[in-house]
């Protein structure tokens, strides 16, 4: 009796897991998807009147997070910037003459 009721908790609880996972995004890549924060006025950042009140955060941005979120892209990170060299630096004959 008592094993059939750890069998049906245990069961419950694979559902669930189940579920938060089939809602949850997959993973595509290397990254995991992270939600981005929300970006709201704080009260004291807010206009007195609600007409001249600018709308927050990036239309771009926040597609580019939906389409990561919906599995259409992967979750990825900004491509450093590498030189191929090192930069030469070379003293030119003006600044030579006024130091």
């Amino acid at each position: 009796m008592q094993r059939q009721a750890e069998l049906l908790r245990r069961r419950r609880l694979r559902l669930q897991r189940r579920q938060a996972q089939a809602n949850a995004p997959r993973r595509l890549g290397r990254l995991r998807y992270e939600d981005p924060d929300l970006q709201v006025q704080l009260s004291d950042e807010l206009p007195e009147s609600l007409r001249v009140l600018k709308p927050e955060g990036s239309l771009l941005r926040d597609r580019f997070k939906s389409l990561q979120k919906r599995n259409l892209i992967e979750p990825r990170e900004r491509a450093k910037f590498k030189r191929k060299y090192r930069l030469k630096y070379v003293e030119k004959r003006a600044f030579r003459e006024v130091t």
